[in-house]
């Protein structure tokens, strides 16, 4: 056995570590911080449009990171979310270093692995491959 034959896997496994992360991170902002401090996070950050830029941030997380742990829209999710983590590396993250836990580290690993995931797409066991066959 090859260990070629493991690919579908290695991607599925991405997909949900770095899904249900996001998913976490989402819910974190949605269910326990709010709105409104996500309005205020964002007005520190000097973010435009704060309030709307808290909202999309939080649903690009929770619905993104849901999209990515089943497959579906993979590479949109992936993008999203990868534009997100270069946005907070830029506005939050780059200020504080490289290390975690408020460095660089973790955006710039979830950031990658989520670029990663839009350019490869989400392999052969997941929603998308189901419904529009798998892609070329």
């Amino acid at each position: 056995m090859s260990l070629r034959n493991f690919d579908r896997w290695g991607l599925l496994v991405l997909r949900l570590v770095v899904g249900f992360t996001f998913v976490m991170h989402g819910g974190q902002k949605y269910f326990n911080l709010g709105f409104p401090v996500m309005t205020v996070e964002m007005s520190k950050a000097g973010i435009p449009y704060p309030e709307l830029a808290g909202v999309v941030v939080t649903f690009v997380e929770l619905v993104g990171g849901a999209a990515l742990m089943v497959g579906l829209a993979t590479r949109y999710a992936g993008l999203l979310i990868a534009i997100e983590m270069g946005v907070a590396i830029w506005r939050v993250h780059w200020s504080y270093g490289f290390f975690a836990p408020h460095g660089v580290e973790l955006p710039l690993a979830l950031g990658a692995a989520a670029l990663a995931l839009a350019l490869t797409g989400p392999g052969d066991v997941s929603f998308d491959d189901i419904l529009f066959g798998r892609e070329k």
